[in-house]
């Protein structure tokens, strides 16, 4: 054999094949710098370069030598399922926030803002006593309101002498009706405390005229001597 021919059937003097390992170690080493050159480490809100020089993973709280180390760390299993743990907080409180502002959105929506007004004085007023067809007492009362605001219409309640503050000390045999309507102050009428027909009262508001006007039939048939009235 020629010695040409002995060198086409032996491999070159010196060479040596590379191993396994070695040739994983390349291609990783390629990898980190293949990604390094093209990711900003600067825009990764877990990366810390601490002042020993070496780099933190915030997120997972452990150290690297370098980078390349720590980018290989971002690719690992703890990283990435602490990294989807991170992110799914995130979108629960986001849900959780659209839904308060949601809600408080909704609140302002049914909350009525209560303006502060003027009062002008009390309204003017008449009172007037009646049998009915049964011989029960009735009360008539006409209470004028030439500058009510606008949109606005009369309110009333009856009170129990305990429940008011004005007319003191409280006298159980007595009960309030009170009437109110903005810009004018609230007056009340004091009456016998004795039981009324609710389903019988008539109120009627006349817008014309300014003046609302309200019955009240009482339960009681016998005579109410001392019926009285009072603005509060």
């Amino acid at each position: 054999m020629s010695l040409q021919g002995h060198r086409e059937h032996h491999a070159k003097t010196g060479s040596a094949a590379l191993s396994q390992s070695q040739i994983e170690k390349i291609r990783k080493d390629r990898v980190k710098n293949l990604t390094l050159s093209a990711v900003d480490l600067s825009k990764d809100p877990f990366f810390l370069k601490n002042h020993l020089g070496t780099y933190e993973c915030k997120l997972c709280l452990t150290l690297h030598n370098n980078e390349g180390n720590y980018l290989a760390h971002t690719q690992g299993k703890r990283h990435q399922a602490k990294l989807a743990k991170r992110l799914e907080q995130e979108k629960e409180r986001e849900l959780r926030k659209k839904r308060r502002d949601q809600g408080l959105e909704a609140l302002k929506s049914t909350v009525k803002v209560h303006k502060k007004t003027v009062r002008i004085g009390r309204p003017g007023y008449n009172m007037q006593k009646r049998r009915g067809e049964n011989g029960e007492n009735v009360l008539i009362f006409q209470i004028e309101y030439p500058e009510i605001a606008s949109n606005t219409r009369p309110l009333y309640r009856f009170l129990s002498a305990f429940e008011q503050k004005v007319d003191m000390p409280p006298d159980s045999q007595y009960q309030y009706l009170a009437i109110a309507a903005e810009p004018y102050e609230t007056i009340a009428f004091k009456v016998p405390n004795i039981p009324i027909d609710m389903d019988r009262i008539v109120k009627r508001w006349h817008a014309d005229q300014k003046i609302f006007a309200l019955k009240v039939y009482f339960d009681n048939p016998q005579r109410q001597d001392g019926d009285e009235e009072m603005g509060v």
